[in-house]
């Protein structure tokens, strides 16, 4: 009974470490970050139009520019590639950074 008793013990004691490793974790320099990252579903190389001007901020304009330079030039491989297309100023490419991801070419 003193065994079980103990492994319970060690049981909550580990759990407690997990939740305050977490707390720590989201608190680093770069956390928040690295979460907008991974919600981050529209990708730059393979977006439709429609999913461009959902974006907060992105006109249709600009929309079909992305995907008209993409089309001609191929896939974005940086934001500098992005910060290329005709039409896209700062403001712009600052939405998309948080809004959008570049994914890798599919091969």
């Amino acid at each position: 009974m003193h065994n079980v008793n103990r492994n319970r013990a060690n049981a909550q004691e580990q759990a407690q470490r997990r939740n305050r490793s977490a707390v720590e974790t989201a608190s680093w320099p770069g956390a928040e970050s690295e979460s907008l990252a991974s919600t981050q579903s529209i990708d730059l190389n393979h977006a439709t139009s429609q999913q461009l001007i959902e974006i907060e901020g992105i006109s249709e304009k600009e929309a079909r520019a992305i995907i008209e330079h993409r089309t001609l030039n191929g896939h974005f491989l940086s934001w500098e590639d992005v910060r290329q297309v005709p039409g896209v100023d700062a403001d712009c490419l600052n939405e998309l950074q948080h809004a959008a991801r570049i994914a890798a070419p599919r091969m």
